[in-house]
C-alpha cells in the first residue's frame, strides 16, 4: 500500500532524509507550510489523507490515511479559484520530466551546486531538491530566506538558486552563476545571469524560461488564457475535479499571448493578489475579517508596491476603530502570515452598486 507521508519541517538535510526514505518505501510526501500554525498544518495533513506526520522530534500516526496510486510521489497544497486549498499530485515521472527539461535548458550537470532558500512547501523550492537529486549536483538547504546567508552561500560555492523578485532585490546577484526568478512579475532591469521562469504548481514549476517553452513543453493561448500540455503536468487533484481540456491541455487561469514564439504573461484571469511571490486570495481574508466583533463587512484589495509587487490592504465596514493588531491576530488564526494586510482602514459604510456589491474601486482611505 502506498501512503502519503506529511513532512512538518523546513528545508533541511533532515527534510531530504525523510523524503528519500518515503520514496524508497514507495510512499508519496506532503511538505507542510511552516508559516501555518501547527494546528493548521496538521489539519491540512489529515484533510489530504496523510497516514503519518514527521516533525523534528516525533512521528504522529494518523487514522484513515488515503492510498496513493503507483508512481505518485508528491502532494503540494495550492489554492483553487475559490481560495480553498487543494492538493496537487505529482508523479515521479512528472518530477523527472521537469528536472530533465530544466537541465536541458540550462545545461546543468553534477558540477553545479544548488541552494534552496525558498519554502519547500512550494513547487519552486521543492523542485530544486529534485533537480539537484537527478543531476547529482550538490545541494545546500536554508530553513528560511536571509539575504546575508544567501550571499554567503553564493560566495562559498553555490552556483544556482531560485528566488522571487523581492528576494533578488536584497542580494548581490553576481555571487551566483544562474538565478531562476519566478513567483510574480519580474522587474525590467535584470542582470544577465537571471532567467525569468513561468509555471505553476500544476505544471511542476517553470515550463517557460524567458518566454520560451522548455523542451517537451507545448504552450498555446485560447481566448486569452494560457494553456499547457507537458510531461511535467500533475496527475490529479486530491478531492477536486481536474480542469484540463478533453484533449489534455491544462488551463492555467493566466492571461497572455504569444508573439514571435515567445510567451508573454499579462496577468491573472482571476482577482488573485501576488505579494512577494505568494498567491493571496482576497475572499479568504475577507471571510476571516468579517468574524471580528463589530465588523459588518470587509473588502481586501491589492495595492502596487515597489518591493513586494503587490501588498494587501483591508477595508472594514465598522462603527469602531479596529486595530491592525486585532486584524493580524484574526488572520494568523486561520491563514499564513503573508495574508496579514499591510494597512487597515475603517469606514462607517462601503460604497455599493445597485445590487449591493461593494465597489472596491471607490473605497476611500478616509474614515
Amino acid at each position: 500500500m502506498h501512503r502519503l507521508i506529511a513532512i512538518d519541517l523546513p528545508a533541511s538535510d533532515r527534510f531530504v532524509e525523510i523524503l528519500e526514505r518515503a520514496w524508497n518505501d514507495g510512499d508519496a510526501v506532503l511538505p507542510l507550510d511552516q508559516r501555518l500554525s501547527p494546528a493548521l498544518r496538521h489539519e491540512r495533513a489529515k484533510n489530504f489523507g496523510a497516514s503519518r506526520i514527521h516533525t523534528e522530534s516525533v512521528v504522529i500516526e494518523l487514522d484513515g490515511g488515503s492510498t496513493m496510486n503507483d508512481d505518485e510521489a508528491l502532494v503540494i497544497a495550492t489554492s483553487g479559484s475559490t481560495g480553498v486549498p487543494k492538493g496537487v499530485v505529482h508523479t515521479h515521472s512528472s518530477l523527472a520530466a521537469s528536472a530533465s527539461a530544466t537541465a536541458s535548458a540550462l545545461d546543468l550537470s553534477s558540477r553545479d551546486h544548488w541552494l534552496v532558500c525558498i519554502p519547500v512547501s512550494h513547487i519552486g523550492g521543492f523542485s530544486v531538491i529534485t533537480r539537484a537529486r537527478q543531476s547529482g549536483a550538490l545541494l545546500t538547504l536554508h530553513d528560511a530566506f536571509s539575504a546575508s546567508r544567501v550571499e554567503e552561500a553564493g560566495r562559498g560555492g553555490c552556483t544556482h538558486v531560485s528566488l522571487v523578485p523581492t528576494a533578488l532585490r536584497r542580494i548581490d546577484p553576481k555571487v551566483f552563476r544562474r538565478i531562476l526568478l519566478g513567483g510574480q512579475t519580474a522587474p525590467t532591469d535584470l542582470p544577465l545571469n537571471v532567467t525569468v521562469t513561468y509555471g505553476s504548481t500544476e505544471t511542476g514549476g517553470g515550463i517557460a524560461y524567458d518566454g520560451r517553452a522548455l523542451p517537451g513543453v507545448e504552450v498555446r493561448v485560447i481566448d486569452g488564457e494560457i494553456q499547457v500540455k507537458s510531461p511535467t503536468l500533475f496527475s490529479r487533484y486530491i478531492g477536486s475535479d481536474d480542469n484540463r481540456t478533453i484533449d489534455g491541455w491544462f488551463r492555467t487561469g493566466d492571461a497572455g499571448f504569444i508573439s514571435a514564439g515567445r510567451l508573454e504573461v499579462t496577468g491573472r484571469l482571476t482577482d488573485m493578489i501576488i505579494s512577494g511571490g505568494e498567491n493571496i486570495w482576497p475572499q479568504q481574508i475577507e471571510r476571516v475579517l468579517r468574524n471580528i466583533p463589530d465588523v459588518e463587512d470587509a473588502a481586501v484589495v491589492a495595492v502596487d508596491d515597489a518591493e513586494w509587487g503587490q501588498v494587501v490592504e483591508a477595508y472594514l465596514e465598522t462603527s469602531r476603530n479596529v486595530t491592525r493588531e486585532e486584524v493580524r491576530d484574526a488572520v494568523l488564526a486561520h491563514l499564513p502570515s503573508y495574508c496579514v494586510p499591510k494597512m487597515v482602514f475603517c469606514l462607517k459604510s462601503f460604497p455599493r452598486n445597485s445590487g449591493g456589491k461593494v465597489e472596491k474601486a471607490n473605497l476611500s482611505r478616509t474614515t
